[in-house]
């Protein structure tokens, strides 16, 4: 029987909904992005980082995808959460933490942030 006590959560409740505000800007979440739940990434962390993000820029991943990129730290992991927005921003691709980017930040110059994007922000990382 399903949803009986002692089973834990389904799958389906783990995963993010599909669509999440942040700043005014509803978006569309990519089946990608929905199983994110399941690693512990929350609706809470990901428009927090959207909100009040560290860096921000146009992004290019390993695999070539360029994205509207935000970072921002999660205090409740103790760590940063990289997101990654659409280029035409309706959808969220990816969200995953990153834990190479306080380093990253932290280094002179920021070298990592200047290869790999353009129109870079950075707010301060208090």
């Amino acid at each position: 029987m399903t949803g009986q006590q002692g089973e834990g959560p389904s799958p389906e409740r783990r995963r993010l909904p599909e669509t999440i505000t942040a700043g005014g800007v509803t978006r569309l979440l990519t089946n990608h992005a929905r199983g994110k739940g399941l690693e512990g990434i929350s609706v809470a962390a990901i428009t927090s980082v959207l909100e009040n993000w560290t860096a921000r820029g146009i992004c290019q991943d390993n695999n070539g995808s360029i994205t509207h990129t935000y970072w921002g730290f999660v205090p409740e992991r103790n760590s940063m959460l990289r997101v990654a927005i659409s280029l035409d921003d309706r959808r969220i691709v990816t969200a995953h933490y990153d834990r190479g980017a306080v380093r990253r930040l932290a280094a002179d110059g920021r070298p990592w942030f200047w290869q790999r994007c353009r129109e870079l922000e950075f707010r301060d990382a208090d």
